[in-house]
């Protein structure tokens, strides 16, 4: 391989802004999801060959989309609604088959107030062979308490988002000594220790255990 071209650079998106992308290579095709920014949202999935992509618009106004493609061919997104000022944060979760791909069966799984003094970073998506997380965090950056930080995961089986469970403020001591190890990946998962605290990774992260 000395680094060539072997095919033209081929547009898949259009005029869309692209800000994240995720992209999984199945039997069936490509199966790839992007999405814009808050000045320019929107998510979209691309599903198919590279010469015979399918466009699916899957929210609007949706940012920061996670894509995770199961061992059975179920396809797992994550975004979120995040306003430029004053409003609501939102985030949204969809299971599908990759032949049928519906936005209208999106599930909310988290909503709140925001004002600009809070900024959300995140969230990741993550599962273990039962549930599935989202972990975000959110920074105060103006007014008495600047530079304050909490970290948030909320969890539900999968498959059933319906089910979730409110959010839970994550810490860990500033004392506390941590192995750390290089991972690699494209989205992070969760597992349970046997003292019931809950560990974790993210592509290009590290994994405290």
């Amino acid at each position: 391989m000395d680094g060539s071209l072997l095919t033209d650079v081929q547009t898949l998106t259009g005029d869309d802004q692209v800000n994240e992308f995720n992209l999984d290579k199945t039997p069936e095709g490509y199966v790839i999801s992007y999405s814009g920014s808050r000045e320019h949202p929107g998510v979209f999935l691309l599903l198919g060959d590279l010469e015979h992509l399918e466009r699916v618009e899957l929210d609007s106004l949706g940012l920061r989309v996670n894509q995770y493609v199961d061992d059975l061919g179920q396809l797992h997104l994550g975004w979120i609604r995040y306003p430029l000022n004053y409003g609501v944060f939102e985030i949204y979760y969809l299971q599908s088959d990759l032949n049928d791909v519906n936005p209208q069966y999106k599930a909310l799984i988290h909503s709140q107030n925001i004002t600009t003094a809070i900024r959300i970073t995140g969230p990741a998506l993550g599962f273990d062979q039962e549930l599935a997380y989202f972990i975000w965090s959110e920074s105060i950056v103006s007014g008495l308490d600047t530079g304050a930080q909490t970290t948030y995961l909320q969890y539900f089986p999968v498959g059933q988002p319906d089910k979730v469970r409110p959010p839970m403020r994550m810490a860990i001591p500033a004392t506390q000594v941590l192995d750390e190890e290089p991972i690699y990946g494209t989205y992070f998962q969760v597992w349970q220790s046997p003292s019931g605290q809950i560990l974790s990774s993210n592509g290009g992260m590290s994994v405290l255990r």
